[in-house]
């Protein structure tokens, strides 16, 4: 069994979905089937659970997914690239990411403008001239989960050494983002982004929003990411969240943090985030299928 199955068939039994044949199986098992390639079967008894209005075709094979449309969309070759936060604001034009005080790349240090600092005390100085309270680090090359992320006061005397002992040689320092009330709500302790996947069109280049979820931190949490004790909710096309979110395991709730998701929550400047999310598609030109991580600022800009 591939280590997929394993998962899948674990996740299953954990949430007493029952392992047998569902109706529409066959005609998804038909329809992905592509050469000598079979569909996990156990991937459309999972994820059917989920759907409201049926499965069907529209939930894609896994092995499907990774081994042909993945390598078509996103080739292999250029992920390392994209995949390096430092890169992000040579890709973007400024105001697409949190502003950027000191960078290490490659074991060398450069301000937010990419200008070489040779001394500590420079490196020192371009995050305290910034005059903020709060500063953010990040490691910026395979990093995953929130791991490595950290949230520090600058009234705090900021340690080089130790920093490059714990981030290595590739991190980002940056700053904090208030978020709009709204979203705080869920949870003040961290930045609870919204998810958005968006497909740039083979056809004529035009981006498409397919699906979004709000990530939550848990209560006390720095950081909203599921494998860290975070939750998920759907966002309906028109910005409303779903009624229950859930965990990384697909164990749902409808009360998380103390507020009651069976009652009806709105993403505010919720078109705006999906035009803002499709815009970024023509910045990355070698990649279709994106899964980009938004915030909305206090002022609801995103």
């Amino acid at each position: 069994k591939t280590a997929e199955r394993k998962q899948y068939e674990w996740m299953l039994a954990k949430n007493n979905i029952p392992n047998v044949k569902t109706e529409g199986e066959e005609q998804w098992i038909k329809y992905w089937s592509f050469g000598k390639m079979t569909p996990n079967r156990v991937c459309y008894r999972l994820f059917n659970n989920y759907l409201q209005t049926g499965g069907g075709k529209n939930i894609v094979s896994d092995v499907i997914c990774s081994r042909i449309i993945e390598p078509i969309l996103n080739p292999l070759q250029m992920r390392p690239y994209y995949g390096d936060k430092n890169m992000f604001d040579r890709i973007c034009p400024q105001g697409y990411f949190p502003k950027t005080y000191l960078r290490r790349i490659n074991g060398f240090y450069y301000d937010g403008q990419y200008n070489r600092l040779l001394t500590k005390a420079d490196c020192i100085s371009a995050i305290q001239s910034e005059n903020v309270e709060t500063i953010v680090v990040k490691p910026t090359v395979g990093g995953i989960s929130g791991n490595g992320v950290k949230v520090l006061k600058t009234g705090d005397m900021v340690n080089l050494e130790e920093l490059e002992k714990e981030e290595g040689n590739d991190f980002i320092v940056q700053e904090c983002i208030k978020q709009h009330p709204v979203i705080s709500k869920f949870n003040p302790t961290s930045i609870n982004t919204i998810r958005i996947a968006v497909y740039r069109s083979v056809i004529d280049d035009s981006a498409h929003v397919l699906s979004a979820i709000l990530r939550i931190g848990a209560e006390g949490s720095k950081v909203d990411n599921a494998h860290q004790g975070g939750r998920f909710v759907e966002i309906t096309k028109d910005g409303k969240l779903g009624k229950r979110v859930y965990n990384q395991w697909g164990e749902s709730d409808e009360v998380f943090n103390h507020i009651d998701f069976s009652e009806e929550h709105n993403v505010p400047n919720w078109y705006s985030l999906c035009e803002f999310a499709k815009s970024v598609c023509k910045y990355v030109p070698h990649h279709r299928l994106l899964a980009l991580d938004c915030v909305l600022k206090a002022d609801g800009t995103p």
